[in-house]
């Protein structure tokens, strides 16, 4: 009895970078938990099994600033999807030990991964390397020579049965007035790349987008790749000024490459670095996003409503530190770093840092609240899936939300929140908001920090919110588990609007009949009658520094009193004395912490073990 690695899509090319979704065929690992009953969205093999992957290929994520040393790791993964990007040729040793805490059954798969040398794949004239100068200074051997960007789009115009190369020569800079690749002239698959050498990355400067709309794409079996690596990309949009024009970064329309991946890159200053556009055809493609910055934008980091599937991996996607808190109309500043919905049905979301100061939606007169982090499957849909670990998230009137958009039902889903830090600010009314049944939430931190309420209802007032958005009955039966997370909340009750009313770890339970929560850690020093029974907890140890300065918008000026701490982010694992050590004895207990490590015979409550 075996269990299986599956390569859900990788580049055709298949050379360095290479960016994989795996996913794993369990069906003959003689597992007791089985698969989903007859008529149910629910999959208890991807709530109840553990996933530890090692990919044989390791470097440190450069891109994400706030995240814990031991998420840094790309060799690593958890979950039972994932992804990874091999920047390097060679051959590879993909394994997956699985678990089954309820019997001890484990299973390992194993497969073997084969990367090609891009050198190789794009000798000769199959490279076209773009120096202003026009001298090749740095070009491969034999590779054509050209002095802009335009020209080496023209140049690879109409020969798509050869995949090509575009390099451009580092330490330069390059305008760039957008094209879309594939309008009347077919192209093979591209990879767009920072020539070798150790000098900057090259620079565009964007006064329009990357579009593909390539009708072969999608039909004759033309299977495509679109790959972007170690390229800095500036639009004209300023956060901070809710000034400049609106241009999107990579925008694939309907017809594009069947997988894209961008690694590597940084992008500033656009309505949106990464915005696919609707249309019919779109389940062929899937996209990447590997160890990139996105940041000082006008409408979101990420939007895609328009794949089969998503990976963001090791990336930055924060907003500017001194962004403006964003306008009504629209005109300004509006969303957060991620969002989806229609037709995704894989989103994975790992070893990411993400940070949300702005939004569209008013509150108490002259305030606007902040969008989540993450936002997930927006249109509803049933039965899409997501794994969300090892993440830093930081901001938001609701930091993490599963919810679909107002008027459309709740659907059930299969996805694992797991790992994750999530930080409030002082406009956070729940860290985390769910309406869709089939949801994991275990292992992480939650915490509101001790700063200054604006008191315009923009206070805790739960931690975990169940919602009820017209939700259908099987989306109400679907399961939903919480256990093992940790609850840290730090702001004095004196801050709050409604004093009287401290905040509770779970609300809306009563709108799904099949909810289990237990062994979770809660420490709220600060409220009346203070719930302290859990420390004392490891405060020592500064993971990370947040970066939420205070409310600033256009209308009112920076609020410094409502800046968040520098000193809480923290593990809060439970020290000697703590009445959570050793104490997750009944009731759902997670095998392993929030690092990944398993658990004693005797697990604590919480996401951490005693360090």
């Amino acid at each position: 009895m075996t269990a299986k690695i599956i390569i859900a899509r990788r580049s055709t090319t298949q050379v360095a970078p290479d960016g994989i979704f795996f996913e794993l065929d369990i069906t003959q690992a003689g597992f007791q938990t089985k698969g989903p009953r007859s008529g149910e969205i629910y999959d208890p093999r991807f709530h109840d099994l553990y996933y530890f992957w090692d990919f044989g290929d390791s470097y440190q994520f450069k891109a994400p600033e706030n995240l814990p040393d031991a998420h840094r790791d790309s060799g690593k993964s958890y979950g039972p999807m994932v992804s990874h990007t091999y920047r390097k040729p060679g051959r590879f040793k993909v394994t997956c030990l699985i678990v089954e805490p309820s019997t001890g059954i484990t299973a390992l798969a194993e497969t073997t991964i084969a990367v090609g040398d891009p050198d190789r794949m794009f000798a000769a004239t199959n490279t076209v390397f773009v120096d202003p100068s026009g001298r090749g200074v740095g070009a491969p051997d034999r590779a054509r020579v050209v002095t802009s960007i335009a020209q080496a789009i023209q140049t690879v115009s109409g020969q798509e049965s050869t995949p090509k190369r575009i390099m451009l020569r580092r330490g330069q800079t390059y305008a760039f007035g957008g094209t879309s690749l594939g309008s009347g002239a077919h192209v093979p698959s591209l990879h767009i790349v920072a020539g070798p050498g150790n000098d900057t990355n090259p620079v565009l400067r964007c006064s329009g987008q990357w579009t593909w709309n390539d009708v072969r794409t999608v039909t004759n079996g033309r299977s495509k790749d679109w790959v972007f690596q170690n390229i800095d990309f500036y639009g004209p949009w300023d956060s901070t000024t809710e000034r400049g024009a609106l241009v999107i970064g990579i925008g694939p329309q309907e017809n594009s490459p069947n997988l894209t991946l961008i690694d590597g890159c940084h992008f500033d200053g656009f309505t949106g670095a990464f915005v696919p556009t609707s249309g019919n055809n779109v389940l062929h493609r899937m996209t990447v996003i590997n160890d990139t910055t996105i940041t000082n934008w006008q409408g979101f980091g990420v939007i895609d409503g328009d794949n089969s599937g998503i990976a963001l991996t090791g990336s930055c996607i924060r907003q500017h530190v001194d962004a403006l808190a964003g306008k009504t109309d629209l005109k300004g500043n509006n969303n957060g770093p991620f969002r989806n919905g229609a037709r995704l049905n894989r989103t994975i979301i790992t070893n990411c840092d993400m940070f949300s100061r702005n939004g569209w939606s008013p509150f108490g007169g002259v305030f606007q609240a902040s969008q989540a982090c993450i936002r997930f499957n927006t249109d509803g849909m049933e039965g899409p899936r997501a794994n969300i670990q090892a993440n830093a998230l930081e901001g938001g009137y609701w930091v993490l939300i599963f919810t679909p958009e107002a008027g459309l039902e709740g659907k059930a889903v299969n996805a694992v929140i797991e790992k994750n830090y999530i930080l409030g600010c002082h406009l956070t009314s729940s860290t985390v908001v769910i309406a869709y049944g089939g949801t994991t939430i275990r292992n992480n931190i939650l915490v509101q920090p001790n700063e200054a309420s604006l008191k315009v209802s923009g206070e805790l007032y739960t931690f975990i919110q169940l919602e009820n958005v017209q939700g259908n009955a099987r989306n109400a039966r679907t399961p939903i588990n919480i256990y093992n997370n940790t609850y840290i909340h730090l702001t004095p009750q004196s801050s709050y609007q409604f004093p009287d009313a401290p905040p509770a770890s779970l609300i809306g339970k009563q709108y799904f009949s099949n909810v289990t929560e237990g062994n979770n850690l809660q420490h709220m020093p600060n409220v009346k009658p203070a719930t302290v029974v859990d420390g004392p907890l490891e405060t020592s140890k500064i993971l990370w520094t947040p970066r939420e300065r205070g409310y600033r918008s256009s209308v009112l000026g920076l609020q410094k009193h409502t800046a968040t701490p520098r000193n809480v982010v923290a593990t809060y694992a439970p020290l000697s004395g703590s009445a959570a050590l050793g104490d997750a004895l009944s009731g759902p207990a997670a095998f392993d912490d929030f690092y990944g490590k398993p658990r004693p015979h005797y697990p604590s409550r919480g996401a951490f073990e005693m360090p």
